[in-house]
């Protein structure tokens, strides 16, 4: 079993979440970066230290709650569930997500 030595780790980059795997070794080695499904945020995830599995909530600016799978033996992520907006005047998809970085006038 892979999971039995490892440790997931979810953290805040740049307004964004982002999940790693390192094991447990001293010092902790990178395992693996989770890809997300883009810029957004995990508000919820669920999963135990014995599981093969963890399910993750991943939220964006255009999508207000999508479920998703992380495989602990594979670290692969599938989506599971996508909330149905058909009552909505807009097409979501016709909306990105991008991060832009400019400098300021006093050069911060």
């Amino acid at each position: 079993m892979k999971n039995g030595s490892v440790m997931l780790v979810n953290y805040l980059e740049n307004a964004a979440e982002k999940m790693k795997i390192y094991s447990f070794e001293t010092p902790a080695k990178l395992i693996k970066d989770i890809d997300m499904p883009g810029y957004g945020a995990v508000p919820i995830s669920s999963g135990g230290h014995k599981e093969f599995e963890l399910f993750f909530k991943f939220q964006t600016f255009t999508d207000p709650g999508s479920v998703y799978r992380l495989d602990m033996n594979s670290y692969e992520v599938q989506s599971l569930r996508r909330p149905k907006l058909e009552h909505l005047s807009l097409n979501l998809t016709d909306f990105t997500t991008d991060q832009a970085w400019y400098t300021s006038k006093d050069g911060t």
